[in-house]
């Protein structure tokens, strides 16, 4: 399955699963917990590896600075064009919304261009994870990077 749109997170915002909007910035650190910009370039994040503490509340601010659409997923087991097998943003949102998942594979796409933001409180499942982007082509291009939690 594919990520939801922007405007499919959007509409999750008004449930206070999933906050979603346009923004820019630096990364630091905010009343509501940590943010941390992550840029999206052609067939590449920077930073390259984001570490997170478990049950931290966390704003990951995207920019887009190709000319494609990106997006960004996190989990285990990638599957080219579709997403992760052991989805972490998917579990992450289903606890935020009381158990009610998404769906499906759970993200975020931005526009090229665009810029866009995703908070959530990160899951107490430590260890290494895989972030990617699953837009068809980039993830094997090798679009991907390293999520740790502590």
């Amino acid at each position: 399955m594919r990520a939801p749109t922007l405007a499919t997170l959007a509409a999750l915002a008004l449930t206070g699963a999933i906050v979603v909007s346009a923004c820019a910035g630096t990364s630091g650190s905010t009343g509501s917990g940590q943010s941390i910009d992550v840029v999206m370039d052609s067939f590449a994040f920077r930073p390259a590896t984001l570490t997170l503490t478990a049950g931290e509340r966390v704003t990951l601010r995207f920019k887009n600075v190709s000319t494609v659409e990106h997006e960004f997923m996190a989990g285990r087991q990638g599957v080219p064009g579709k997403g992760y097998t052991e989805d972490l943003l998917a579990v992450a949102l289903r606890d935020q919304s009381g158990g009610h998942g998404m769906g499906g594979a759970a993200g975020i796409r931005v526009d090229a261009a665009k810029s866009a933001s995703l908070t959530f409180r990160v899951p107490d499942s430590k260890g290494k994870y895989e972030f990617g982007c699953f837009v068809p082509g980039h993830y094997e291009a090798g679009m991907k990077g390293t999520l740790v939690i502590e």
